[in-house]
């Protein structure tokens, strides 16, 4: 949904982060190797395929593996469908049950682990 897609990019303008906007599994796939995303958000329904094939791609990138992932769905998404989609830190979120700026802070949360992760990691120095 290109709309929603805009609203949910323009909450991030004044955040610390980069967004980029793909609207095609394919696009997804050539961004995620192009430039590998600290974190993913994933709409089910997509022109060229839906988000289970992209997720089943990923899963075969050793890389991206364990991505972190927003599944921002239109519809309820049951625990047999969270298993199949859930890479690394996984949180699965109803379009019609959250506002654009619950996304933000949802991902602005992961994102600040992430960092904080990667910045610990970076400062405890090779392991002797």
């Amino acid at each position: 949904d290109h709309d929603l897609a805009s609203v949910v990019m323009a909450s991030f303008e004044n955040a610390a982060v980069h967004i980029d906007h793909v609207a095609t599994r394919q696009q997804a796939i050539r961004q995620c190797i192009t430039r590998r995303p600290d974190l993913l958000i994933l709409d089910l329904k997509l022109p060229d395929g839906d988000g289970f094939s992209l997720v089943e791609w990923l899963r075969q990138q050793p890389p991206l593996a364990s991505l972190p992932m927003v599944v921002y769905s239109g519809r309820e998404i049951s625990d047999l469908e969270m298993n199949k989609l859930r890479l690394g830190p996984t949180e699965f979120l109803t379009k019609a049950k959250v506002q654009p700026k619950e996304v933000e802070d949802l991902v602005l949360s992961m994102v600040h682990r992430i960092r904080t992760k990667y910045a610990d990691l970076a400062t405890a120095g090779p392991a002797a």
